[in-house]
């Protein structure tokens, strides 16, 4: 499932280090699922039924309501692995698309680890559409959506973060997004 090379050891301790000692304690990894399971996820999830979730004031894109379909042990493993966190880990699948976007909310304080796996089955994403997944604090960290692409952050109680409106420029495309938050 994983990209073997994140599983080496040795390549898996320098990401434990890397995101240890980066400033804000998060990492990105390009090619993170082995291709294969990559193009297979894409076909799986195309053939999934996503249910549209909107409250306009908060947010608005497609959420598939039954994750089972999706084996997350090794993502599991991997991600306690990398931060050394041992908390429940709680994944949603999401679907955005044109006049989809997450917004700031005062009743979205969480404290914890966010990570968000990209699955793009058109392979490309104009970043001029809209779509990047946004942390904001002192500074702002951005992650555009990027085929096959993995992150991870710890978010403090200060942190606040939203999904940028995609918009007319992204036509009939669209892309998901494998959403994880650990307590």
């Amino acid at each position: 499932m994983i990209n073997r090379e994140y599983l080496n050891d040795k390549v898996s301790t320098q990401i434990k280090r890397v995101y240890k000692n980066s400033k804000q304690r998060m990492i990105k990894l390009d090619n993170f699922f082995d291709l294969n399971y990559y193009n297979e996820l894409k076909e799986k999830l195309k053939k999934l039924n996503f249910e549209r979730n909107k409250i306009p004031d908060k947010f608005s894109f497609s959420e598939l309501k039954n994750n089972s379909s999706i084996d997350t042990e090794e993502l599991e493993y991997f991600i306690n692995e990398i931060t050394v966190s041992k908390g429940e880990i709680n994944i949603k699948i999401n679907k955005y698309c044109w006049k989809d976007y997450k917004l700031i909310h005062d009743s979205e304080n969480f404290s914890g680890l966010k990570f968000c796996i990209f699955i793009i089955p058109e392979e490309l994403w104009n970043q001029n559409t809209g779509g990047s997944f946004v942390f904001r604090s002192k500074e702002d960290y951005v992650f555009n959506p990027s085929p096959n692409s993995f992150f991870i952050i710890e978010k403090n109680r200060e942190m606040r973060d939203f999904v940028q409106y995609i918009n007319n420029k992204a036509g009939k495309k669209f892309f998901y997004v494998i959403e994880g938050k650990i307590f």
